[in-house]
């Protein structure tokens, strides 16, 4: 099943495409390389680069920047639903899915309306019109330029409208299980850590109260505190022996 990425993918190709034909042939080359690129960028940088083409490919003609920039209210909407790494709400589900299904609806109406014809869409809280896509009456009747690459490139623009809401309903709910199998990594991943950081903590805890692998044990350092006592009692002369003063020995105790 074709997923939310794939369709923004398909809609940033039919921008870049356009931008394509509508620029001369070296610098056509470049931006034709700039796709790729311009897929892997972060979200707000990709919309940036966007929007600077669609306003480069239309300086001589503005007819139809209108409908460019629709389709990169599109692409701006899907990338809202992507960055989100928790689960959506239904709201948040059900809003992108009503959007999604009037986008890919109207632009299937655009590529049956002739171009002396326009039709209303609304995106952004603003109502515009956009000319039709089908040109010509005395050499029949095919799609404009822009209409020939949404006709190729655009994921769904083939599909008919009763599967069209079934369609984007389920790359919708491939994302939200994306998004809930992200939570769920995360929150095992921090369970997973969590004994070991506490591990890493005991030790640090429990240094003072615990003895090193090399201090002697209490009993022996009795014995050793008698025995050192012991010599120090024999060693030192006495006042009768050497006409010294005796000195009173204190005894020696190993610290605890």
């Amino acid at each position: 099943m074709a997923t939310l990425q794939e369709l923004r993918n398909s809609l940033t190709t039919v921008i870049v495409r356009y931008c394509i034909q509508n620029t001369p042939p070296a610098v056509a080359f470049n931006k034709q390389e700039q796709l790729q690129a311009i897929l892997s960028k972060s979200s707000e940088d990709m919309l940036t680069e966007l929007d600077t083409l669609i306003l480069e490919s239309t300086q001589e003609n503005e007819t139809r920047r209108p409908l460019l920039h629709y389709l990169l209210h599109g692409i701006k909407q899907i990338n809202l639903f992507l960055d989100c790494h928790e689960p959506a709400s239904e709201e948040q589900a059900s809003t992108l899915q009503d959007q999604l299904v009037q986008l890919i609806v109207n632009i299937q109406h655009l590529l049956k309306t002739p171009q002396s014809a326009t039709v209303l869409v609304n995106h952004d809280g603003n109502e515009q019109a956009i000319t039709g896509l089908i040109r010509g009456v005395f050499q029949g009747y095919s799609f404009c330029k822009s209409g020939a690459i949404l006709n190729e490139t655009l994921l769904l623009s083939k599909a008919t409208q009763e599967t069209i809401p079934l369609i984007i309903a389920g790359m919708i709910k491939i994302q939200c299980l994306q998004q809930e199998i992200h939570q769920l990594q995360a929150a095992l991943k921090e369970t997973a850590l969590k004994p070991l950081q506490d591990e890493q903590t005991k030790p640090q805890e429990g240094a003072k109260a615990s003895l090193p692998a090399t201090s002697t044990p209490p009993s022996f350092r009795g014995d050793l505190n008698e025995f050192f006592n012991g010599l120090l009692f024999f060693s030192t002369p006495s006042a009768n022996q050497s006409g010294a003063a005796v000195v009173d020995q204190q005894p020696i105790f190993w610290p605890d």
